[in-house]
């Protein structure tokens, strides 16, 4: 990596690139952006976001990369960022979640976009959105049983699946 990170968030595989979107760095959030190429076993940076972001959510939707939340060094957000790799550009048009979050879990199912959990600086949530480019609006759907955040979101057989994360008071990792 060119910029020095302390933990990437999150890194989303798109085609044969990878992405490595915000984090922390140095005590403070970042914007920056870099993308990976097995390849020529390069990174190099892209387009930075628009905002400072750490515990992101990130997913691709229809080849687009989604910054979903996450926190700005003062503030939890609920605003969301599209690149698209194609121009190299940021969109901000994307209506925001209803709530804002950090440590939040995406995944995509059914070409939608799912934000899952996390934690809004008071508590964890259980909350789950979808997200339905076509009519640019999240909706809720069912909660989570569990507050939690930083969940792990996985796509299997046309379910939606939340795995480990905690819930502020334990990790939710089944141990034998």
């Amino acid at each position: 990596m060119q910029g020095p990170r302390t933990r990437p968030r999150k890194p989303t595989r798109r085609g044969e690139v990878l992405f490595a979107v915000g984090g922390w760095c140095s005590g403070d959030a970042i914007a920056s952006v870099e993308k990976f190429d097995p390849q020529t076993m390069e990174w190099k940076m892209v387009a930075p976001m628009s905002k400072r972001r750490c515990g992101v959510g990130v997913a691709v939707l229809n080849d687009l990369l989604y910054a979903v939340g996450g926190h700005d060094g003062q503030s939890y957000l609920n605003s969301i960022e599209r690149y698209d790799p194609q121009t190299d550009q940021w969109s901000c048009d994307i209506a925001p979640t209803t709530s804002c979050r950090t440590s939040v879990g995406v995944a995509v199912l059914d070409n939608m976009l799912y934000a899952v959990g996390g934690q809004d600086g008071v508590q964890c949530l259980n909350h789950v959105e979808r997200y339905d480019p076509k009519e640019n609006k999240w909706s809720k759907v069912a909660p989570m049983t569990t507050r939690r955040l930083g969940v792990a979101v996985a796509v299997l057989g046309g379910y939606l699946y939340a795995i480990g994360g905690s819930d502020d008071a334990a990790g939710l990792v089944w141990r034998s």
